[in-house]
């Protein structure tokens, strides 16, 4: 139901007409912010899919946290594992045994941040002064500071001024760290390609990794899924493109949605409605959050030696006010959760 999902099976069922195309995807009754089947029956309507809706309500995030499966190889990292698990014996049940996924979509968007820097380094000044007169006024400088808007632009003062990019960026330890850990830190300036900062997201380790974490599961039930937004082709077009071909005026993926103009319900294509897992991943919180927290607190986890506990349980429980900005801050207590588990059911083999 997402803009990267359709845009996906829209061009799959205009490749494979007359035969039907069978697409897989999530629902939720009790979730209403996280349930896309508002625009996945307009795909259906347009495209004539055979539509496998999933409920999947009662697998919410942390569900059965201490219990999670065992890959011996790594810790589970991804809390959204049962419902594709669903994916998968349904695909197999319905002797399907390629997936195409709209996964790594975003990746693609996310040097739209650059836009302001990138319209000042076109020469685009009078776009830029207006663009971000119009942003400030409708958002607040906030807002732009805290989504990361003007921080490049800042970067490329400071790399275009002799004496700034002699003295360069010394960075710091991150707060969560134990000064045991922060220690084997390789002590480096953060100075470097702005090119290659703002496209790490799409060429690091972290994304590599994402790819292959669900070798397990797909394997289990004889299905492979392929990625097309991490074709090469794809990613080297977006590595090229400015910014503000990414995001403008407010608008992600504006190439995307130019692109698939004509084929995709045009309610789907134009809308700023955002849909997601957050309300999802609250609900898992609130259910799940009474344990969590005795599990943060409780002292000897092998994980202290490495993060701060005050850090993670304050963290933690701070972040249930905002669960959507404090996403990225949670993630360190859900890796420290995966690594224990994991670590526990790994003893015999680690020594």
């Amino acid at each position: 139901g997402g803009l990267d999902s359709t845009s996906v099976a829209s061009l799959a069922a205009r490749m494979l007409a007359p035969k039907q195309l069978t697409t897989i995807s999530y629902v939720f009754d009790e979730i209403a912010a996280s349930d896309e089947r508002k625009f996945i029956n307009l795909m259906v309507d347009k495209w004539n899919l055979n539509s496998i809706q999933i409920p999947c309500d009662d697998v919410w995030p942390f569900k059965n946290w201490q219990d999670w499966p065992h890959n011996p190889s790594y810790p589970m990292q991804d809390l959204y594992f049962p419902m594709k698990e669903r994916a998968y014996c349904s695909a197999t049940q319905n002797k399907i045994r390629v997936i195409l996924t709209g996964s790594f979509g975003d990746l693609l968007y996310l040097g739209g941040n650059y836009w302001l820097a990138d319209l000042l380094e076109d020469g685009h000044f009078r776009e830029a002064r207006q663009e971000f007169l119009e942003h400030a006024h409708y958002v607040g400088l906030v807002w732009l500071l805290q989504n990361g808007h003007i921080q490049p632009v800042i970067r490329n003062f400071m790399n275009a001024t002799p004496f700034l990019r002699i003295v360069g960026r010394k960075s710091s330890p991150p707060a969560w760290l134990t000064p045991q850990s922060a220690k084997y830190l390789t002590k480096c300036s953060v100075q470097g390609s702005q090119a290659a900062e703002r496209n790490q997201h799409l060429v690091g380790e972290n994304v590599n990794y994402g790819m292959l974490t669900d070798v397990l599961n797909t394997s289990r039930f004889m299905v492979e899924t392929r990625d097309p937004y991490r074709d090469r082709r794809l990613v080297e077009f977006a590595m090229s493109l400015p910014a503000y071909q990414l995001y403008y005026r407010g608008l992600y993926k504006r190439v995307l949605r130019k692109a698939m103009k004509g084929l995709l319900p045009e309610p789907v294509r134009v809308s700023l409605l955002r849909i997601d897992l957050a309300a999802f991943y609250l609900h898992g919180f609130e259910k799940e959050n009474t344990s969590l927290i005795e599990y943060f607190q409780k002292p000897g986890a092998f994980w202290n030696q490495f993060v701060k506990k005050e850090w993670v349980v304050s963290t933690w429980k701070f972040s249930d006010k905002n669960i959507r900005a404090n996403g990225k801050l949670l993630t360190i207590p859900r890796l420290c959760l995966a690594f224990e588990t994991w670590f526990l059911k790994n003893q015999t083999f680690l020594g």
